[in-house]
């Protein structure tokens, strides 16, 4: 009865009621007060244009809708958020849009399952919001600050669609329409925001004109024209200027140095705000990082580096700040421009990194931001030094340990620590930490991240050229199981194999770890990974240097001629037939593995194919010298073997003139 009574006579308190109904008594309520209404005559009544009904009608559908999804999906099936949008197009009355624009909102809304809601901006809002800004006036201010919010709500919680494009262009004139209230351009700034931030907007000349009203508005509230300065102005031009560097970025523009100037200015102007202004100084700084990619040399005249360096000083205990700061020193230093680097030098960047780095060891941002602009920073040698001296690498390896589930993170950590442990002195690391939490991450990732990999073997590499304490550390914190893992899990990437045979080389200069490596089962890696990477000289060289150093151990001599090892070696000699380098690996390996010791470990026996390698090199590079030495070292090692006899018996003559050659050369 009440529901048929509100048709006929809508403001007979009816509406109330069943209002009340839906929003005190839950979903069952819901269902039968819109059973009785009936969604078929709902939609008649919102399409009717009758003010008086909808303004009275909204309500109660907004109360069913928002308690029962249910009930939201049969509105949406039934045609009635179509409708909602029509009416809101048609409409001239702002109690009634007002009205719509809460039932469209809740109508728009679909629950995840995590409680959330994501929006679906309905088909012809955009130009329902359109008609509204030109067809309304300006007299009711709150209607328009609803209007904007609400459209700013639902494009920012939803995917993008073609009719946002044409609204921004009519929203950004309301930005700089003075004679609008300051109120709402503040929320114009806001929607164009929400709008840019999907990066649709793609027609430069339209992002060009977006930008300088945005900024006109920002230079209109910075202080200098007579109005105070306005900082709710500032972050919203700066939250606008956030969206349209984002759309910038892939469809870039020359930038005028005025508009920089203005924009960039007005981070001094808001600095004594301090932390006021900590929210607008952010948005500016991620505006600043997305016109790197569009204009960074522009930005470097107009001062950047410096511009970042004193926001760094002034805002030391913002985390949010020194990251995006460090994201901008990121973006510049990856270029490893050696004049970009200097200039971040000389502003005192590396102490800001670093200083950044350590107040903030447990933010991820800050840390991963501060990680990724020292990777390129130590690329330069006296960069690194200061790094070092400033704590860096102590930083950077808790960092590690602090943040060992973000892979992305810690390529860029491993990538710094790469450099840094490259030259600097001995003094500025901590061994022990350092392999144990480089061994432990490598263990996390072991096949599952290449980059991080061939990274960590270069950190233990270095590590290993610091002497023989390094050595003792790596093998003692399980450093040698990792290298020979890693080599496994990515032997067919090449540079990850350089890097594993050059420090199992290093390692293998101690004689306690030339049997570490083989009980390790280093010795069948070795082999294998020498046959996988036949095609790669630099590959090849690393290999046969780590072979030459494993066979010191005369144990190691003999598991490594059963393993194949000598068949490899060949191989590789015959893949790289002109390199003076690998022939020189080739036959010192040679000349080692068949070295006897004191007739103990006397060599059963000896290929030809290692015999006609050894005399091959000595012809092709007669005037490399430790080729020479080392195959005249070979050829005597072989007549030790035991089946030299039938091996040499047609080899004598050019085993004969190949050490007369060496010998009339250098001897």
């Amino acid at each position: 009865d009440i529901a048929e009574g509100f048709y006929v006579f809508p403001q007979a308190g009816g509406s109330e009621i069943m209002r009340a109904l839906c929003s005190d008594y839950g979903v069952d309520c819901c269902d039968t007060v819109m059973s009785c209404l009936g969604l078929p005559k709902i939609v008649e009544t919102m399409n009717s244009g009758n003010v008086q009904k909808l303004c009275q009608l909204v309500p109660i559908l907004v109360a069913a809708a928002t308690e029962s999804t249910q009930t939201r999906r049969e509105m949406v099936s039934s045609g009635l958020l179509s409708a909602a949008v029509s009416a809101l197009q048609s409409s001239t009355d702002k109690e009634q849009s007002a009205y719509t624009l809460d039932l469209i909102s809740c109508l728009s809304a679909s629950p995840d399952v995590g409680g959330s809601h994501t929006y679906q901006v309905p088909v012809g809002f955009c130009q329902g919001v359109e008609s509204a800004l030109e067809g309304l006036g300006y007299s009711d201010d709150g209607f328009y600050l609803r209007l904007l919010r609400t459209a700013t709500m639902l494009i920012s919680r939803s995917q993008p669609t073609s009719e946002t494009t044409v609204l921004c262009q009519i929203v950004v004139q309301k930005v700089a329409n003075r004679s609008v209230p300051v109120s709402l351009r503040v929320e114009a700034c806001k929607l164009v925001w929400a709008i840019t931030s999907t990066c649709q907007i793609t027609d430069g000349s339209h992002l060009r004109d977006a930008m300088e009203k945005v900024i006109e508005f920002m230079k209109e509230f910075n202080g200098e024209r007579g109005q105070p300065l306005n900082l709710k102005v500032q972050e919203a031009a700066g939250g606008c200027l956030v969206g349209i560097a984002a759309c910038l970025r892939h469809n870039p523009i020359s930038l005028d140095h005025q508009t920089i100037d203005v924009f960039m200015g007005s981070i001094y102007k808001t600095m004594p705000l301090r932390d006021q202004a900590a929210k607008f100084t952010s948005l500016v700084l991620t505006a600043m990082w997305s016109l790197c990619f569009v204009d960074e040399p522009a930005l470097l005249r107009a001062g950047l580096i410096v511009i970042v360096m004193d926001v760094m000083s002034a805002y030391t205990n913002s985390a949010e700040i020194q990251e995006k700061s460090c994201a901008v020193l990121a973006k510049l230093a990856s270029s490893e421009n050696i004049q970009i680097t200097l200039s971040i030098v000389e502003t005192d960047g590396i102490t800001h990194i670093v200083r950044a780095l350590g107040a903030f060891p447990s933010n991820k941002g800050v840390t991963s931001q501060a990680s990724r602009a020292l990777a390129h920073l130590s690329t330069d040698d006296e960069t690194r030094i200061l790094v070092s001296a400033l704590g860096g690498i102590t930083s950077l390896v808790s960092a590690v340990d602090n943040f060992a589930n973000d892979q992305v993170l810690l390529e860029s950590a491993f990538s710094a620590l790469l450099n840094l442990t490259s030259d600097v002195p001995e003094h500025f690391l901590d061994m022990t930490r350092i392999v144990r939490t480089i061994v432990k991450t490598m263990s996390i990732y072991d096949d599952s991240s290449s980059g991080l990999q061939e990274n960590g073997l270069g950190i233990l590499q270095n590590v290993c050229m610091k002497g023989v304490a390094a050595k003792e550390t790596i093998a003692f914190e399980g450093g040698i199981e990792t290298v020979v893992n890693t080599m496994g899990n990515y032997i067919t990437i090449p540079t990850i194999l350089e890097r594993g045979f050059s420090t199992l080389w290093s390692l293998a200069v101690l004689p306690a770890n030339q049997s570490r490596i083989a009980e390790a089962k280093g010795i069948e890696m070795v082999v294998s990974s020498i046959y996988a990477s036949t095609e790669y000289e630099r590959v090849q060289q690393q290999g046969c240097g780590c072979i030459f150093t494993l066979a010191l151990d005369p144990h190691n001599r003999l598991a490594l001629r059963r393993a194949g090892c000598v068949d490899a070696i060949v191989l590789t000699a015959k893949a790289h037939f002109s390199s003076v380098h690998v022939h020189t690996e080739v036959n010192r390996c040679l000349a080692c593995l068949s070295t006897p010791d004191v007739g103990r470990f006397q060599i059963p026996s000896i290929s030809e194919d290692e015999l006609d390698t050894i005399l091959f090199s000595m012809s092709r590079f007669e005037g490399a010298e430790d080729i020479q030495v080392h195959g005249c070292q070979a050829l005597l090692n072989f007549l030790r073997a035991g089946n030299s006899s039938s091996i040499f018996m047609s080899k004598r003559g050019s085993m004969v003139q190949a050490m007369e050659r060496a010998s009339s050369r250098f001897g």
